[in-house]
This record gives structure tokens, sequence and C-alpha cells, in this order.
């Protein structure tokens, strides 16, 4: 058998498979963080949809918590997002 580390990979796709679950990480990190400040935050990650961030604020009408249900993508291009692009699709 061939030594695997001299053996070439078919393909990259693994590295763009990291770098998708990368950007789901940091869009999470930031309501982890408002959980890990003791804000009425929780996240569910990857159970239903990629993100799920769970407020509960003490200034709701309802009282009942806000589920914000997140679908996080990725693309290849390097520059950030425009409104038009968005309103395009």
């Amino acid at each position: 058998m061939a030594d695997p580390i001299w053996t070439v990979a078919p393909d990259n796709s693994g590295s763009a498979t990291l770098r998708a679950y990368e950007y789901q990480v940091h869009v999470a990190a930031h309501a982890i963080l408002e959980m890990l400040a003791d804000e009425p935050v929780h996240v569910i990650c990857e159970h239903v949809a990629d993100i799920i961030v769970v407020r509960r604020n003490e200034g709701q009408v309802d009282g009942r918590p806000f589920w914000d249900f997140q679908q996080i993508r990725t693309r290849a291009a390097t520059t950030p997002w425009a409104l038009t692009d968005v309103l395009a699709r």
C-alpha cells in the first residue's frame, strides 16, 4: 500500500466544509458571548436549524421568548454581501 502521507487528495472539499463550519462558529459566538455575560440568551447549535438563538427579554409584552432560527450560508466570493445581491435573489 502507498504511504497515505504522499497520496494526493482527490479534491479539496474537506477544507471548504471546514471553512463553512468556522463561519457558523463565528456567527454563533456573538450570542454565546451574550449568554456568558449573563444575558437572558440561550444558544442551540445544529438542531432543527444551524443556530437557534432564544432571547427572553423583560420588555416583551407577552413574556414569551423570541426564537431566532438561523440557517447560515457561505459563499466563495471575497467581497461583502450587498443589499442589491440579496434582493435580486
